[in-house]
């Protein structure tokens, strides 16, 4: 069966950046867009609560813990990590020791060769071994596509390239996901379906006004947390 999943999402409980809608909300959305797989990823805090899993269990969607590190500069996804000392990683050598030990998570390269600093670029390819896959990101036009690069790092080292929008904005959290062709609709299935290959990667063309709204409400509805402004819906 072909499973639709949302993989790399943020949400109101997020400490690093200002969003607007919370997890129930996005879960409801998500609902209504017929996903069966969520992963809320916030920056350096694991948001997942046995209340978040059965409120997602009672819509018929598996909800999978995940967070977004801060690895010295560079961002880190990492998908089901078990123990609570993963958001203590602030080095590669930590995320190597952890990946060590826990042997369930999964490591995603998120939106690599972006030109935000926090983009692993070179890193990507110096600590290649610890990453599963590389995602691929929705904020792309036809012709501006920073994910071209990623694609053939993805293919080089074979990896699979999955689809996740890096939800901050709910307007885009169906621009770009991925269907996951998976017999079971567990954790342990998903990930090994995506290890095989046995995934489509769906992703839209923004137009290039729609990617400088999205890169000015997310500037915008940062800068609420120290400016006297109203961040803007969605």
């Amino acid at each position: 069966m072909l499973l639709k999943a949302q993989l790399h999402i943020h949400s109101q409980s997020d400490p690093a950046d200002v969003l607007l809608n919370s997890e129930k909300e996005i879960i409801d959305h998500a609902k209504k867009l017929n996903y069966d797989i969520l992963a809320f990823t916030c920056h350096n805090k694991n948001i997942f609560t046995e209340e978040l899993h059965k409120y997602a269990q009672e819509r018929d969607i598996l909800l999978i813990p995940g967070i977004e590190l801060r690895v010295g500069l560079k961002h880190v996804v990492v998908l089901n990590p078990k123990f609570k000392e993963i958001e203590e990683i602030k080095t590669f050598y930590d995320l190597q020791k952890y990946r060590e030990k826990d042997k369930e998570a999964f490591f995603l390269a998120p939106h690599p060769f972006f030109y935000d600093p926090s983009c692993l670029k070179k890193a990507l390819i110096k600590y290649i071994d610890l990453f599963d896959a590389v995602e691929y990101c929705f904020w792309h036009t036809k012709k501006f596509n920073p994910n071209r690069r990623g694609k053939v790092v993805a293919e080089f080292y074979n990896l699979p390239l999955i689809g996740t929008s890096d939800n901050h904005l709910i307007d885009y959290f169906d621009s770009t996901f991925t269907l996951i062709d998976t017999d079971k609709k567990d954790i342990k299935s998903v990930f090994k379906a995506i290890k095989n290959f046995k995934y489509e990667t769906i992703s839209k063309d923004l137009k290039p006004k729609e990617l400088l709204k999205i890169r000015f409400q997310m500037l915008y509805n940062n800068a609420s947390k120290i400016l006297p402004v109203k961040p803007i819906y969605r």
